[in-house]
């Protein structure tokens, strides 16, 4: 509420939202609603994306930093897939501050794109 009241608008904010909290699936936890009218309506200009598809996550950045100073705060909301890629973790909630194994490590790791590097 701070930074749109104050026109504060050289700021980026990001949300990654996974859909996941701790205990299970934000909707039955503790369901957060749309969160983009939420921003929107304190003022902030808001961007909704994919934040698994890593070329959009570069164009995302660039195109709001480019709309930075127009009065505005920016908020990003990277819809993501937690543990994306990885057939054991993506979308379980129950990997969250749980560290793998270094069998479930290496198995990840294999399953992961090698492109991811050159990002």
């Amino acid at each position: 509420m701070f930074a749109p009241a104050k026109k504060i608008d050289n700021l980026i904010a990001v949300i990654d939202f996974n859909g996941k909290q701790i205990d299970g699936p934000v909707d039955t936890v503790m369901p957060l609603g749309n969160l983009r009218a939420k921003f929107e309506a304190f003022g902030w200009e808001v961007t909704d994306m994919d934040g698994n598809n890593i070329p959009e996550v570069l164009n995302v950045l660039n195109k709001v930093k480019s709309i930075t100073g127009q009065g505005k705060p920016n908020m990003i909301i990277m819809h993501t897939h937690m543990g994306y890629g990885v057939d054991f973790m993506m979308d379980n909630h129950e990997w969250h501050g749980v560290p793998p194994t270094n069998e479930q490590a290496a198995r990840a790791l294999s399953q992961l794109p090698e492109t991811l590097g050159d990002y």
